[in-house]
């Protein structure tokens, strides 16, 4: 076969290419790379489960040398789609921390974890409560989408992530309207009785974050609106929007006219927060045990119920709820949801140290006391 010159043509392997071109062409292929799993629903609002395609990562049974250049590379480069946080969570907990720790883009759409019991009425958890399961996340990017909810709550589940959530550097939240920036004080049914307030942003929002990473960090917080519809995406074509701060003490209580106004309120937003490069951004300990607001964590609802069912079946006490609660997994809230929190939860709960054992309080007869605990010993090892 002859080249162009007429001289043979040269056949050159990828293998052949410098490693660093070759690095350069693994990054583009894991980078453009989506991972989908878990639940998803269709317009129709029908569900349908999606499992990752076993060949999406081919590349890595190539052959070996292949498979040793990408084996690191893939974790860090690639995006996990999940529509739903309950599929993001069952995903990611399981994980070991060392992988755990690698992944770096991520992406689920906005949305409160409900958690009830047959017992119990709905409580709701912000995203940035529910990172709080997967300690050791460090995400380079997390991308929120926000299809479908009010306002006021993407408002105030934005507001959240910034005040308090750990487990990422940068934040994109990709919004399909404007009106997030221009929805009145009103009292909301999410919120119960009372107001909630808007403040002008992007400087509201960077103010919180500076006063967690430091007033001289490098944190920022930008908001871009298109130009034109469908152009958020494009950096060419979207434009810095910033609401000026107002000497009006009413700012915040009306809607915003231009806003809302019918060809401005289409038009999408982007809001980038990024944290500051020496800020600490992996979810720990205390992430865990901290409470959203007034009320408790996911951790402690789930161990306050344990603890609940505990008394009411006059089978003792836990000792140490808050110490309790830090060791509860996603698989532990799922079990106690399911109402089955007697079974591998309590091999924790009802041994030292976390059990305090009522029944030596009760009169009777010892060593009847004594063969009772024993006989519930024993149901709960079988």
């Amino acid at each position: 076969m002859l080249g162009m010159q007429g001289s043979p043509a040269v056949t050159r392997s990828l293998l052949q290419l410098p490693r660093e071109i070759r690095d350069l062409i693994w990054e583009c292929l894991l980078i453009s790379t989506t991972i989908l799993s878990g639940k998803y629903y269709s317009v129709r609002g029908n569900v349908y489960v999606v499992k990752p395609n076993p060949n999406i990562l081919a590349i890595l049974r190539t052959c070996r040398q292949t498979y040793h250049e990408t084996k690191d590379l893939w974790l860090k480069l690639v995006l996990f789609d999940f529509q739903l946080i309950d599929s993001l969570l069952d995903k990611f907990s399981p994980l070991p921390l060392p992988i755990l720790s690698k992944i770096s883009r991520a992406r689920v759409h906005l949305q409160n974890l409900q958690l009830w019991t047959l017992e119990s009425p709905v409580s709701n958890f912000r995203l940035g409560d529910t990172l709080t399961l997967l300690p050791g996340l460090q995400l380079k990017t997390l991308e929120i989408h926000t299809n479908g909810l009010p306002d006021v709550r993407i408002y105030d589940s934005i507001t959240n992530l910034i005040e308090r959530s750990n487990g990422w550097r940068e934040l994109q939240v990709y919004i399909s309207h404007s009106r997030v920036l221009a929805f009145k004080n009103d009292r909301y049914e999410v919120f119960s009785d009372r107001k909630y307030r808007r403040s002008p942003q992007p400087d509201s929002w960077a103010r919180t974050l500076r006063r967690r990473d430091g007033q001289n960090s490098e944190s920022a917080v930008m908001i871009y609106r298109a130009r034109q519809r469908n152009a958020v995406y494009n950096s060419s074509i979207r434009k810095i929007f910033t609401q000026e701060p107002q000497a009006d003490p009413s700012f915040g209580l009306a809607e915003d006219e231009f806003l809302m106004s019918k060809r401005e309120a289409k038009k999408k937003m982007l809001i980038v927060v990024k944290r500051s490069p020496d800020a600490d951004i992996v979810v720990g300990i205390e992430d865990q045990n901290a409470p959203e607001d007034d009320k408790p964590g996911i951790r402690q609802w789930a161990a306050n119920i344990v603890r609940q069912n505990a008394l009411l079946d006059g089978l003792g006490d836990i000792r140490d709820i808050r110490e309790f609660a830090s060791e509860m997994t996603w698989e532990d809230v799922k079990k106690v949801t399911r109402g089955h929190w007697d079974a591998s939860i309590c091999s924790r709960v009802f041994y030292d140290p976390f059990f305090i054992d009522l029944t030596s309080s009760k009169e009777g007869d010892d060593s009847s006391k004594e063969g009772d605990d024993t006989s519930e010993e024993g149901n709960f090892e079988d």
